[in-house]
């Protein structure tokens, strides 16, 4: 047995499939086959399970799996100290709702790029419900949703606060009326996006206890969509201030209301119990950073239990 025995190992669980570590580690499928066996009669344990479509980990295998992993960090680690090149790439796979990469992910991801020069980063932009869908199926170590997941199972931290804004075309409504009041969104053009989605329900609950009801004018699929229809002049709309950075703001007006104040959670999450290699470690230390520095609890607003979108 040697590290390279290791290296199959940790690329064969992660791949799922003996052919496509192979590729990633440049050997013959019969070489990383031949070292899985090695690997398995040397602990006397039987590590994957092999079916047609797919290689799963045994019980002996995810056991091995937290050691080979320890393992491999502390090779990186010496490598690193002693100047010297590793051939383990620490593969890092974070999911997150498209509207936090920006200004949530990159940032973090650029101090793991610098602390793990080497590592594999895979970033997956999906809806809220798809990214815990990955996270279920071990398909990502980390995710960055608007809702939280069940407590017994996971470890969940709000990161930070993403509030919402009335937004109005720039100039005057088509009317010539400006939104100075609540009572003036009952009055003038109003944009929502579709319903059932996560954010219309948080939009349409906040609104209610506010006393408010919208008859909506115009009904879109996203809130892309809602900012395009408000830049055009059509009417106004809600957003999440996240949602901002993808639209011209030139044409758009942040209406400032005292007693408007929605705001929603940004969370990370992980599985509990789940042994998570050194980039992914660092990655999730770097998330807890930010909300210990205030990223979840600083800025005002009322939160809100933010349906999955």
């Amino acid at each position: 047995m040697d590290f390279d025995d290791i290296l199959c190992f940790l690329k064969v669980a992660e791949e799922g499939s003996f052919v496509q570590a192979a590729a990633q580690l440049g050997m013959s499928a019969p070489t990383v086959t031949r070292r899985i066996q090695r690997l398995e009669d040397h602990f006397k344990s039987t590590f994957f399970v092999r079916s047609r479509d797919r290689i799963a980990l045994t019980h002996a295998g995810h056991t091995f799996l937290d050691y080979a992993i320890s393992l491999a960090d502390t090779i990186q680690s010496a490598s690193e100290e002693f100047n010297l090149g590793s051939r383990y790439r620490p593969r890092l796979r974070i999911g997150a709702v498209s509207s936090v990469l920006s200004g949530h992910v990159a940032p973090v991801v650029e101090r793991v790029q610098r602390r793990f020069p080497n590592a594999k980063i895979e970033i997956f932009d999906a809806p809220s419900r798809r990214i815990q869908d990955m996270l279920e199926a071990n398909s990502i170590d980390i995710a960055l949703t608007y809702a939280a997941l069940d407590e017994h199972l996971h470890v969940t931290v709000p990161i930070a606060r993403d509030p919402f804004v009335i937004i109005e075309p720039e100039g005057s409504q088509g009317n010539g009326k400006q939104i100075r009041t609540l009572e003036d969104l009952t009055r003038l053009n109003s944009i929502a996006p579709r319903r059932g989605g996560g954010v219309r329900m948080l939009i349409e609950r906040y609104l209610r206890e506010l006393n408010l009801k919208i008859e909506w004018d115009f009904e879109v699929q996203n809130l892309f969509s809602v900012m395009s229809l408000v830049t055009s002049g059509l009417g106004w709309g809600i957003v999440p201030v996240t949602a901002l950075a993808t639209v011209d703001m030139s044409r758009l007006r942040i209406v400032n209301l005292p007693e408007f104040n929605l705001t929603r959670n940004i969370y990370a999450i992980r599985i509990d119990h789940f042994e998570m290699n050194a980039a992914s470690r660092y990655m999730w230390e770097c998330l807890v950073e930010t909300a210990s520095d205030g990223g979840a609890g600083q800025q005002e607003g009322r939160s809100q239990p933010d349906p999955t979108d």
